[in-house]
């Protein structure tokens, strides 16, 4: 069981450096909430509550002020989509094109 949870987790590390937010974003034609600032791409905003940051070893996170959520690429699919937590991996791996082992 470990083997395949430390696989699991390399995969998802893997697409987090193909696919890093900024890129996510950009492929689903976020681009504009890709910025340090912007209107939130999920409610109707009238002021800029949603942020894309880097946090400490280069990680990527967003947030949105206004209360709609926070997090990484998978939990930005998961928003996104509104789709379950396991599906939005699934298809952050697929968006990212990492494959089962690890291949791209």
């Amino acid at each position: 069981m470990k083997d395949h949870t430390s696989n699991f987790r390399s995969r998802i590390d893997l697409a987090k450096k193909l696919m890093p937010l900024p890129k996510l974003m950009k492929l689903l034609n976020d681009d504009d909430a890709a910025e340090r600032s912007a209107l939130c791409p999920f409610h109707d905003d009238t002021r800029p509550s949603f942020s894309v940051f880097q946090g400490d070893g280069g990680k990527w996170f967003w947030k949105c002020h206004a209360g709609c959520g926070h997090g990484d690429e998978i939990d930005y699919v998961e928003v996104k989509f509104d789709i379950s937590r396991a599906d939005a991996i699934r298809e952050f791996l697929d968006l990212a094109g990492v494959k089962e082992g690890g291949a791209k």
